[in-house]
């Protein structure tokens, strides 16, 4: 964990002071690096507020198989695809939304389960159960994950999200089994090896719009805990 100071003078010529004044119980918890943000009145006046701002350090993989490349975020102790896969498989069936592959390029392909079980790059896996529990456990619980996992733009009825994470979840919809198409800007939804999701809400009530909850059977998007 590293802080970035940043403190400037107040008169004169007088050169910058860096200041490391954040007392332990506030640093301990801090798992991710974080910038220290310091607002001012005016440049006469000392400082007002301090904020702890998450610093998200994205990294990159490249899939062998097709040249694609993906970001990938460490949250706590996990790495994650910060993107969808987009990978065509040479059997199994997948999808773009609505048929159009112009949906492919931000959102991926849409997976059916046996098709999702073996579409990871080397290296990566679809998450299970227990590490969907453990990111969102990471992130404070269920009832408040959703919304540091959404990213901040994309979702319809103000239901964007923080991305403090840096999961970079979209709303990418999913697909039924009779071809039916759905919630495209309302829903994201990621398989894992148990045939379980996590479905992120998109409602602008705050019962809802934070939820990240577990549900089954549908016929949606790869994922990852490592591979999304």
């Amino acid at each position: 964990m590293s802080l970035i100071y940043k403190a400037l003078s107040f008169s004169g010529n007088n050169p910058v002071t860096i200041l490391p004044f954040l007392p332990p119980f506030i640093l301990n918890p801090l798992q991710n690096p974080y910038s220290v943000l310091l607002l001012y009145l005016n440049m006469k006046k000392l400082i007002l507020l301090l904020f702890l701002l998450p610093t998200i350090a994205f990294g990159q993989i490249t899939d062998k198989r097709d040249g694609k490349t993906y970001k990938t975020v460490i949250i706590g102790t996990q790495e994650w695809m910060a993107e969808n896969l987009a990978f065509k498989p040479s059997s199994g069936n997948y999808w773009a939304y609505d048929d159009n592959n112009s949906n492919v390029a931000k959102y991926g392909y849409l997976y059916d389960w046996e098709t999702a079980q073996n579409v990871c790059p080397s290296g990566w896996h679809l998450p299970t159960d227990e590490e969907w529990t453990t990111l969102t456990d990471y992130l404070g619980g269920e009832e408040v994950a959703g919304t540091k996992m959404k990213s901040t733009s994309g979702w319809k009825d103000n239901g964007i999200g923080t991305n403090e994470s840096g999961f970079s979840g979209l709303p990418g919809g999913y697909r039924y089994d009779d071809g039916y198409y759905s919630s495209i800007g309302w829903s994201g939804l990621w398989w894992s090896p148990q045939r379980i999701i996590l479905r992120q809400g998109h409602t602008t009530s705050a019962a809802t719009e934070e939820l990240a909850e577990h549900a089954c059977d549908y016929q949606c998007k790869a994922c990852h805990g490592a591979c999304r």
